[in-house]
């Protein structure tokens, strides 16, 4: 299935992505941007994660309302206590974070390339 295998190659390739920009962040930043940057990414590719399963539950058996509900709220307010931490602590980490918002954009554009190079006709 080649919708599957593009899928786990850009989920792949988000991690590649996040851990090489975490590691060049700190480098060329220091510690407090790699960690926004690190969270930037783990948190749009848990949302990636999260909209595909969500895109995979539909037609399916519907959850209980409430317990979807708890859930946003849950993921919702966990980005937002991270976020809230690092701009107390770093503006340079909120900027770091919001390009490693990123990540899986930048996956999706090398997929993208990928297969128009090695498209089959």
């Amino acid at each position: 299935m080649t919708g599957d295998t593009s899928i786990r190659r850009v989920t792949a390739l988000t991690w590649i992505l996040a851990v090489v920009g975490t590691v060049a962040t700190f480098f060329g930043w220091g510690s407090f941007p790699a960690l926004g940057f690190l969270f930037g990414a783990t948190a749009s590719a848990m949302n990636f994660r999260w909209l595909k399963h969500l895109v995979d539950g539909l037609g399916e058996t519907a959850p209980p309302r409430r317990k979807v509900v708890l859930f946003v709220l849950f993921r919702y307010a966990l980005v937002a206590i991270a976020g809230f931490a690092l701009v107390k602590y770093s503006k340079d980490s909120l900027f770091a974070a919001s390009a490693g918002l990123l990540v899986p954009v930048a996956a999706i554009l090398i997929e993208l390339i990928y297969a128009i190079i090695y498209a089959r006709a």
